[in-house]
């Protein structure tokens, strides 16, 4: 049973594909009463939304039927400020996070233990919450993007098209327009354009018409917006976490941009028209492999047997990838990563090979941890008085060094010997001490 918010695409899609699988699937919208819903094995609910003001109405539900329930979020809906700029060095550059409150987080998963998000990052919010947490990509309808697609092709001999598609400011607009800005001053011939605030159909039509598709530079992980444009057949631009790349595909094409390297990742692009065509098809074959929704909804129905399966103990917390068959334990979801910039992306990914019904039978790679942000300041300052330190001492050593020895005789003339000359003003006046002292001296001769 689909349980969603009206007019959510991914549920949508979801809903239709399990139907056309052959699935037995009754579908509810958000103003139908929670007591209204009839009795099933699984309930799969899309959208915190759609349960943050029913909680115990679902609590009732749960426990009257015997139902397995699952949460669906999207990244957005369960990213956490304070984790993402933790764990992702370009995500303080955006203060526009919109997140739940985190007691709001804990009473959701106090009643739906299990959850499905579409990416290793956000399965990183997700384990602090919920008990299991499974990893969907996804799903698009891939028939519809075949149709744009022939409508919108066009000849790569012409002037390339950049398109940025952004629904708002988060995506790095800033930074993508001083890099356009840039290699149109070092003399690259292209047309560049954002797509702001635009219908679906308007959006994918200029999607469909670019020759290189930028998604976001901060979040650390490709959107949705970048598996249309692999559909479409484009290259994509994206922001890709280094700690999590190990937890994506091998033969991913998107390619990793932040706002440090987006200006070097894309002139290859500008230059290397079969460059271009390469990325593109092979973003085509990644979603044939993992967002079409003919490999969606067998992933989706591996989670529904794996949460009804009875031999599965309650008190199992685990990540199982669906995208890449790895089962991890919780503890290794939930990492803190330093605050250094990432090097440029290099596809070097390291991709695992468990099963889905079982906890992992090997360790999973872990990545060395970082030092936080905190850190690395108080590190920096304990450098710095360090330095200082040591640099007085240095000047101290060098006055002690310079010393400068006079010698006077009976006329009062000075001979000046040392490493370095003090102030004129005080050699004169070592210099008429010594006078004194030898005319005082000659006396006493005279007298005796």
């Amino acid at each position: 049973m689909q349980v969603y918010e009206s007019g959510h695409s991914q549920a949508d899609i979801i809903a239709q594909g399990l139907r056309d699988a052959g699935c037995e699937t009754d579908v509810y919208r958000w103003n139908v009463p929670v007591a209204d819903y009839g009795p099933c094995d699984v309930v799969h609910v899309h959208g915190a939304s759609a349960v943050a003001s029913r909680l115990n109405e679902w609590s009732s539900y749960v426990q009257h039927y015997r139902a397995l329930p699952l949460i669906q979020y999207e990244t957005f809906e369960i990213r956490s400020r304070l984790d993402a700029v933790r764990n992702n060095f370009y995500a303080h550059l955006d203060d526009r996070y919109s997140e739940l409150p985190e007691e709001l987080l804990k009473q959701v998963s106090s009643v739906f233990p299990g959850c499905i998000v579409e990416s290793a990052e956000a399965a990183e919010y997700a384990a602090k919450f919920h008990r299991r947490v499974y990893i969907v990509p996804p799903a698009i309808r891939l028939q519809e993007w075949d149709d744009r697609k022939s409508r919108g092709e066009r000849l790569f001999g012409k002037r390339t098209v950049i398109a940025h598609i952004a629904a708002d400011e988060s995506k790095g607009d800033e930074y993508i327009e001083k890099a356009v800005a840039r290699l149109r001053d070092e003399g690259y011939d292209f047309h560049y354009e954002r797509v702001r605030n635009a219908g679906g159909d308007e959006a994918i039509e200029r999607m469909a018409k670019a020759d290189i598709v930028i998604d976001q530079l901060f979040h650390g992980s490709y959107s949705l917006t970048a598996i249309e444009a692999m559909a479409l057949g484009k290259p994509v631009l994206s922001h890709l976490r280094e700690d999590l790349r190990h937890r994506l595909d091998p033969e991913l094409p998107v390619v990793s941009a932040n706002p440090a390297t987006l200006y070097r990742q894309m002139v290859p692009l500008l230059e290397n028209e079969e460059l271009r065509r390469s990325l593109g098809e092979r973003g085509r074959t990644q979603v044939l492999k993992h967002h079409a929704i003919e490999a969606v909804i067998p992933k989706l129905l591996a989670v529904y047997r794996h949460v009804t399966d009875p031999n599965q103990a309650e008190n199992v917390t685990f990540v199982f990838d669906l995208m890449t068959g790895e089962a991890y334990p919780i503890e290794r979801a939930v990492s803190v990563r330093g605050a250094e910039p990432p090097p440029p992306a290099v596809d070097q990914p390291i991709g695992g090979g468990e099963s889905i019904n079982g906890p992992p039978q090997g360790a999973v790679q872990k990545t060395p941890a970082a030092r936080s942000r905190r850190t690395a300041r108080r590190a920096f300052r304990k450098r710095r008085r360090a330095n200082k330190r040591s640099r007085n001492s240095r000047r101290r050593k060098a006055r002690r060094g310079r010393r400068i020895t006079t010698r006077v005789r009976a006329t009062g003339r000075m001979v000046r010997k040392g490493i370095k000359r003090r102030g004129r003003r005080k050699l004169r006046r070592l210099a008429r001490a010594g006078a004194v002292r030898g005319r005082r001296a000659r006396r006493r001769r005279m007298a005796g």
